[in-house]
């Protein structure tokens, strides 16, 4: 076995998920045999991206593929569209509909992409922000998930990575006396960088973190493998970084 480290920023990040997931098998037989559901957010704008470009659907835009971000003090405006997820039906992209218009006729075979906002590692639970007060898109998820066995994954970068389990962190924010966002356990099992390098057939971990000039957030990675395993991972990530960085 040998060992390797690479280097990648939060957005190669989210490429490196996206092109991962979309040689997914799960994934790819949602899209083409049942309904693929790619809920609106920022390292789903890659997903869709990525998928709808090798599927020879179009490209979606990404600017406005989000319902809630974090930006500083000044930026200005975000350019949000609260319609805008990806639908997919045995192939076909249905435009123009989100999770609410198809949430009650999910069930076993189909399955659901959302993002989230905190990731506990060790077992890749994730918590999802709620500002909505009827709950949001993660009520109709639970509904389809729990309620008719729709499937469920999580695409999230590393860099929202807590130390505490997501049910303690929910009960933090949840609370009768709890002050501003909560924060809920999402039904499913996160697909972070670390997932989608043990795609190639190595082990992955998380070595370091950090950098500057643009590189604030970065996180060295490790791979452990064979040879040839190794090399299929470092490709991955290259094609993820696309002629930046390290």
């Amino acid at each position: 076995m040998q060992t390797r480290q690479l280097y990648i920023t939060p957005e190669q990040g989210k490429r490196l998920i996206a092109k991962a997931l979309c040689k997914d098998g799960r994934l790819l037989r949602a899209a083409a045999e049942h309904t693929l559901v790619i809920v609106a957010g920022t390292t789903n704008g890659y997903v869709a991206e990525a998928l709808l470009g090798a599927l020879g659907l179009g490209v979606p835009d990404r600017s406005d593929f989000f319902r809630g971000i974090f930006r500083p003090a000044g930026a200005g405006p975000a350019k949000m569209n609260p319609e805008r997820d990806v639908v997919l039906r045995k192939g076909r992209w249905e435009k123009g509909l989100t999770i609410f218009d198809v949430e009650a006729e999910l069930g076993q075979g189909d399955l659901i992409l959302k993002g989230g906002n905190a990731l506990h590692v060790s077992d890749r639970q994730v918590g999802v922000l709620i500002g909505n007060p009827t709950f949001g898109t993660l009520g109709a998820i639970y509904r389809a998930v729990m309620g008719r066995h729709a499937g469920l994954l999580l695409p999230i970068g590393l860099e929202k990575r807590v130390d505490r389990p997501i049910a303690e962190l929910s009960a933090f924010a949840g609370g009768e006396e709890a002050q501003g966002l909560r924060l809920c356990q999402a039904p499913g099992r996160a697909y972070c960088e670390l997932d989608a390098l043990e795609s190639c057939g190595v082990r992955a971990c998380l070595l370091a973190g950090g950098g500057v000039d643009g590189y604030e957030g970065g996180m060295l990675l490790g791979l452990e493998g064979e040879a040839a395993s190794l090399e299929a991972a470092e490709g991955l990530a290259r094609e993820a970084r696309g002629g930046e960085g390290l």
